[in-house]
């Protein structure tokens, strides 16, 4: 025999016995069917959470209609911005969330409110329906046309023990007092200014009944002191009468809700009521609330909107100043924030950015 076929004692196999295979192809088994039952449990099992994703920037200019009045169509675009809000979400989608610096989580309670979500559902598209009226309103107002107009003094809250308790209800509307005309809540305080603590103050007032009849009705009431003032025991703001419009102005927003594109909204009315390039021919987006008298209002998700309108490749980015630094969160490099209060403010940008509306009588930008 040669050395080079002797067996030494000494040496073995390297292969694996087939209990300790078996067993190792086991461990792998259990291994991959633990990690998919984890998996398909962490995408189906929900947790009391809502995440509020970027939505998107959505171009306003098809989606409003106007008959009954001349349009101009204009080369830049006014958008308004949207955010994307799922839930309940699974513990995948929870782990997911914590990852991506554009998405927030947020309670349920903090989303729904108490409500189901087909409740909010319906009261957010009630919301997209009222903000669509209050832009139609200011911004035909700005145009001149009276739709919105001051009728009278609201009584908003009667302080208990007064000489108005009993006599005045919340909701209340002062038409005149001391056979003067009232128009606003300014005309009710000066009236009462000028008489004294003790003196009785003669007031028509209409009331709404419960069927949604008005009542009109005599009251007096003896006026109290305050710091040496006379005073009526009440919280007054002035009424606006929303009157019929001079033509037709369709919006079509679809199954967007909430109230956040008011402010949007306006300002695309008024570009396609008036000659010339609003936004100075480029595209611009906007978020916020806005009221009969034009303040722009609060809105929330405002740093997902920055990042969805820095995605769409818009550069400039008009928020209520009270979002301003949540907006700013999220518009990266590329995006300017500019925080407005007012609609005025947001035609004096667009003016200084080239703006050149007609019929909008615009405040000439400051040197």
């Amino acid at each position: 025999m040669t050395p080079e076929s002797s067996t030494r004692p000494d040496m073995v196999s390297a292969a694996e016995p087939p209990q300790l295979q078996r067993r190792r192809s086991t461990v792998t088994i259990v291994v991959a069917l633990t990690v998919a039952v984890m998996l398909v449990a962490a995408s189906t099992v929900k947790v009391s959470y809502f995440t509020q994703a970027p939505g998107s920037a959505v171009a306003l200019g098809h989606l409003i209609s106007v008959e009954g009045a001349d349009v101009f169509e204009s080369e830049g675009e006014i958008f308004f911005t949207t955010v994307r809000l799922t839930g309940e979400i699974s513990v995948l989608e929870y782990v997911l969330a914590l990852a991506d610096s554009s998405v927030e989580l947020r309670t349920s309670d903090e989303v729904l409110r108490g409500q189901t979500r087909d409740q909010q559902r319906q009261q957010n598209l009630q919301l997209m329906d009222d903000s669509q009226d209050i832009a139609t309103r200011v911004a035909l107002d700005r145009l001149g046309h009276d739709v919105i107009v001051e009728a009278g003094a609201l009584i908003q809250e009667v302080l208990v023990g007064s000489g108005s308790d009993g006599r005045l209800e919340p909701g209340d509307i002062v038409l005149e007092a001391e056979g003067q005309s009232i128009l606003s809540s300014p005309e009710l305080v000066d009236v009462i200014q000028a008489l004294r603590p003790g003196d009785t103050i003669h007031l028509v007032v209409e009331r709404t009944a419960a069927m949604g009849d008005s009542e009109i009705r005599d009251v007096e009431i003896v006026l109290g002191e305050s710091e040496g003032r006379p005073q009526m025991g009440v919280a007054v703001s002035t009424w606006l009468d929303l009157v019929d419009l001079p033509f037709d102005v369709g919006i079509d927003t679809a199954s967007v809700g909430g109230p956040s594109a008011g402010f949007a909204l306006t300002l695309a009315i008024l570009d396609l009521l008036t000659e010339g390039e609003l936004t100075g021919g480029g595209d611009i987006a906007t978020t916020g609330t806005i009221d009969v008298f034009g303040n722009i209002g609060p809105i929330g998700g405002a740093e997902q909107k920055a990042h969805a309108v820095r995605r769409a490749g818009i550069d400039l980015f008009l928020v209520p100043t009270v979002n301003f630094q949540e907006a700013l969160d999220g518009a990266g490099d590329d995006l300017e924030v500019v925080a407005v209060d007012t609609l005025e403010d947001a035609l004096d940008i667009l003016l200084e950015r080239g703006g050149n509306a007609t019929g909008l009588d615009l405040p000439r930008a400051a040197a």
